[in-house]
C-alpha cells in the first residue's frame, strides 16, 4: 500500500506533517520546523531557526507590528497519496496586514519538494510603514538557516563550506566567513535562480519561482539567508497602502553530494575588497600583520574588528595600515579631519562566538601601543562588559566600561596604554575591546593584548 500524506494538528496553530509513518516536518506558530527532505532523512532545517511561513520586515522584525504571525491559522486543504496542501494565514498585532502561505509538499523519487506560494496584503483603508534596509530587501518572505551550518561548539563539526548562487550556467560561491562583505549583500535573484548550501550528503536549495526580482542577503554571523523584496527607493522608508500587494513563489528541496560536487567545481569566487581591508581578531595579541586573504581557508573561525561612529563625520576614516606598526608593518588607524568620536571594536569574544566562557571573578587586562599625529583631543582604550540579566546584549548602553588613562594632544610616539579591571562577578557574557579617538587628528593602535583571569 502506498504511503499517504497527512496533517496531525497539535495545540493552537501547530501540527505535524506525516508521510505514512515518517515525520516530514512540523509547523509551530507559522514556522516550519524539523524539515526533512527524504523519508527517514536527517533534519536539515531545525527548530532553533525555523523557516518562517509569514511575511515580515527584516528591520525590527521582533516588533509584533512588523511580522504577520501574531494571529495564526493553519488549514489542511488537501492530503493524499501524491501531495499535501496546507494554508498558513497570519496577521500582525494590529491586524493591519495579512499574510497567506500555500505550501504543497510532494514526494518525488524518495525526495520531498516543498512548493511555497506567499501573498501579502494590507487591509482597505490601512497603511504600513516599511523601514529601509541596506543589505537586502525590506519585505521578507523567507529566511533559511540549515542546521549545523554555524556552531559555537568546538567539538561539533561545522556543516557546509559555503553558499552558492546559480544563475543559468553561472555558479557564484560565497565563502563562509564573518566579514560583512559586499558579496553577502543585495544578492539579486530572478526566476529559476537557485541559492544553495554545499557540500554535505544533503544540500538544501531554494529555487525562485517568481518573476519579480528578489534582493537576498547572507548573514555574516551564522550564514542564514534572507529573501525579500526591495520596496523602498533611496535610503528612505516607505508607507505602503492597501493598493500595494505582493506575491512570492519558491521551492525548497535538497540535492545529493554528487550533484552538489559538480556545482561546486564549476563555481567561481568573486574578489571582495574586505578580505584585504578588514582586520581579523587574534588572541591574545592583535598585531594586525595579516588580512583574511592571507589565512588559509576555511575562514569560519576568524572574526573581524568593526567600526563604530558617534558624531564622526564623513571625513572620518578607519584603516588596516600595512605600512606602519610598533614592531612590524601592521596596525589599526583612525583619521579624523574634523572633530568627532569613533572607534575600532572587537566584539566577537567569548562563548557566543566559539570561545570559552569568561571565568567567574576574573580580572580582565587590556594593553595597546598607540602613536598619534596632530592630535587635538583624546585617545583611549577600553573594555565594555555585559553581565547576564542586565538589559539586552545588543544595546551597549547596558554595558559597564573600564577605560584607560587618556593620551591627549599633539604628536606622541609609540607608548603603551593599559587597563586592569577589578574582579568581575557575576562573569560577563560579552566583553568588547574598544580603541577610541575623540577629537581631531590621527592615531595608530598596535599589539593590542587581551588577557583574562590568572594570565594578567
Amino acid at each position: 500500500m502506498n504511503d499517504l500524506f497527512s496533517y496531525k494538528p497539535q495545540s493552537g496553530s501547530s501540527g505535524i506533517i506525516l508521510y505514512g509513518s515518517h515525520v516530514v516536518a512540523e509547523i509551530r506558530d507559522l514556522s516550519l520546523c524539523n524539515v526533512r527532505f527524504r523519508p527517514g532523512g536527517r533534519i536539515v532545517f531545525g527548530d532553533e531557526v525555523p523557516v518562517p511561513l509569514y511575511w515580515q520586515q527584516y528591520i525590527g522584525h521582533q516588533d509584533p507590528e512588523r511580522r504577520a504571525n501574531v494571529f495564526c491559522e493553519v488549514a489542511c486543504v488537501h492530503a493524499g497519496e501524491d501531495s499535501i496542501h496546507l494554508q498558513c494565514s497570519g496577521e500582525n498585532e494590529s491586524r493591519t496586514v495579512r499574510s497567506i502561505y500555500d505550501i504543497v509538499i510532494t514526494c518525488k523519487g524518495n525526495t520531498y519538494v516543498y512548493d511555497v506560494e506567499a501573498t501579502f496584503s494590507i487591509k482597505p483603508g490601512e497603511s504600513w510603514y516599511v523601514e529601509y534596509n541596506r543589505d537586502h530587501g525590506e519585505l521578507e518572505f523567507c529566511n533559511l538557516w540549515p542546521q549545523g551550518s554555524f556552531t559555537t561548539d568546538r567539538s561539533t563539526a561545522k556543516l557546509y563550506e559555503a553558499c552558492f548562487v546559480q544563475r543559468g550556467a553561472t555558479v557564484v560561491r560565497i565563502p563562509h566567513h564573518h566579514l560583512e562583505s559586499s558579496d553577502k549583500r543585495n544578492v539579486m535573484m530572478a526566476e529559476n535562480d537557485r541559492f544553495m548550501w554545499l557540500l554535505e550528503d544533503e544540500n538544501p536549495v531554494l529555487e525562485m519561482l517568481t518573476d519579480h526580482a528578489v534582493c537576498a542577503g547572507l548573514c555574516a554571523y551564522m550564514w542564514d539567508a534572507h529573501f525579500a523584496y526591495r520596496v523602498t527607493s533611496g535610503e528612505e522608508g516607505i508607507l505602503l497602502s492597501s493598493t500595494d500587494a505582493f506575491r512570492a513563489r519558491f521551492a525548497l528541496y535538497s540535492i545529493d553530494a554528487v550533484t552538489g560536487k559538480s556545482l561546486l567545481e564549476s563555481a567561481w569566487t568573486p574578489v571582495v575588497k574586505e578580505l584585504e581591508t578588514v582586520p581579523v581578531i587574534t588572541l591574545p595579541v592583535n598585531r594586525f600583520s595579516k588580512c583574511l586573504r592571507e589565512y588559509d581557508e576555511p575562514w569560519f573561525d576568524l572574526w573581524p574588528w568593526s567600526v563604530e561612529k558617534d558624531d564622526a563625520t564623513d571625513e572620518c576614516t578607519h584603516l588596516l595600515d600595512r605600512a606602519r606598526g610598533f614592531d612590524d608593518n601592521g596596525s589599526l588607524r583612525i583619521d579624523h579631519r574634523d572633530r568627532g568620536t569613533s572607534r575600532w571594536v572587537a566584539t566577537a569574544l567569548g562563548p557566543a562566538f566559539g570561545g570559552p566562557p569568561f571565568p567567574e571573578g576574573a580580572r580582565f587586562h587590556l594593553a595597546a601601543h598607540i602613536l598619534t599625529r596632530q592630535l587635538e583631543g583624546q585617545v583611549s582604550i577600553a573594555l565594555r562588559l555585559h553581565r547576564p540579566g542586565r538589559g539586552s546584549v545588543y544595546d551597549v548602553s547596558n554595558y559597564e566600561i573600564y577605560r584607560s588613562d587618556e593620551a591627549v594632544s599633539g604628536d606622541v610616539d609609540w607608548s603603551r596604554l593599559e587597563i586592569m579591571t577589578p574582579p568581575i562577578s557575576p562573569a560577563p557574557d560579552r566583553v568588547h575591546i574598544v580603541l577610541q579617538l575623540s577629537g581631531k587628528g590621527s592615531v595608530w593602535f598596535d599589539n593590542v593584548e587581551f588577557l583574562t583571569g590568572g594570565e594578567a
